[in-house]
């Protein structure tokens, strides 16, 4: 110990601390995995401090408001160079992702709800967990999902886009709703902190993982999960990326949902043929804008070139590439510099 002390830029933190292991940086992860040793925090000293390992990702905004919102957040130590820790509590992992989750994990959720006091059920329309609003070529793309927006809009379902809100709002809504439908993803973590009994409805057009069926039985929620994936349908390109666009099932997804909420989703003027033609050019064009952003980082020198060929034996969404620019920089700068905007051919909806 006096070796450490004699260190220059070794922090020493007195008394009691609980290590919570690496901050994720991401929505999901940072819920799951970095709260998952949180549970023990009545068991331990009401000074411990508590040590986060930080990465070079630094840290989200949401971690800040979550751990205010637990009224934590002056106990917080966020570690970037070593540290010196007098007295250690290293609880076990009550979720080890996609595999185990402990209800000792609700202890927390529990602490969370009596501080913030957010009503349950409350609201009686179905809260719909929308991705519609994530930008094609950074984030995993759902074709389909604007559609299913738009028809769960006409249906009367309150819409929510959780990254264009605070944690603890997002937490409220899950609260407020007792009907909840929305795709496998980071956002219906949100659950976690609601007190259960739940109607839900997950859709996925890949595996969902186990860890939400662990979840939903520990909070007594009544779920359906619907393997939503769609075969690939002719005309999909093939590029090399990272996150591939998922294909959904539209159809099937909505006659599932028709059937959990009790009312008739419509898809207007769009029967299973015209929706399959319609998402290989969703499939193409996110897969193209996140081939662009990839490529554009690796610093790529062909890639205007492979576009001029794709523009002339494709068809793409023209408005999906509109709205993408608005957002990115990259996109913006990119399809800029080609004078996309002049080209009137093969672009399509």
């Amino acid at each position: 110990m006096s070796r450490f002390k004699s260190c220059s830029d070794t922090t020493q933190i007195d008394g009691q601390a609980i290590y919570l292991g690496i901050l994720h940086n991401h929505y999901g992860h940072f819920l799951c995995e970095t709260l998952s040793r949180l549970w023990a925090i009545d068991s331990v000293d009401s000074h411990a401090r508590l040590v986060l390992l930080v990465t070079d990702a630094g840290v989200p905004g949401f971690v800040d408001d979550f751990f205010r919102m637990a009224g934590l957040q002056d106990r917080l130590v966020y570690v970037r160079t070593p540290v010196c820790v007098e007295s250690l509590v290293i609880p076990d992992a009550a979720v080890i992702y996609p595999h185990l989750f402990h209800p000792a994990f609700l202890r927390l959720t529990r602490s969370v709800l009596e501080r913030t006091a957010f009503l349950s059920d409350n609201e009686t329309a179905p809260l719909f967990v929308s991705r519609g609003n994530l930008v094609p070529g950074y984030s995993r793309y759902v074709v389909g999902e604007r559609m299913l927006h738009e028809a769960m809009v006409r249906a009367g379902a309150t819409i929510v886009s959780p990254e264009t809100l605070g944690i603890a709002e997002q937490i409220r809504l899950f609260n407020a709703h007792r009907r909840i439908v929305g795709y496998a993803g980071s956002a219906m973590h949100n659950l976690l902190f609601t007190t259960g009994d739940k109607d839900v409805l997950y859709y996925s057009a890949r595996a969902i993982p186990k860890i939400y069926r662990l979840i939903d039985k520990d909070l007594r929620n009544r779920a359906r999960y619907v393997d939503a994936h769609l075969l690939s349908c002719p005309g999909m390109l093939a590029f090399e990326i990272g996150f591939k666009p998922e294909v959904l099932d539209l159809p099937g997804v909505v006659q599932e949902i028709s059937s959990f909420l009790g009312v008739e989703l419509v898809l207007e003027g769009l029967d299973h043929l015209a929706y399959q033609k319609c998402a290989v050019v969703e499939f193409n064009t996110a897969s193209m804008l996140r081939y662009v952003v990839e490529q554009r980082a690796r610093g790529s020198s062909t890639l205007e070139a492979e576009f001029a060929d794709l523009e002339h034996s494709h068809v793409f969404d023209r408005e999906m590439i509109a709205r993408s620019m608005q957002r990115s920089p990259v996109l913006r700068k990119f399809f800029g510099d080609i004078g996309w905007e002049k080209s009137a051919h093969n672009f399509s909806y």
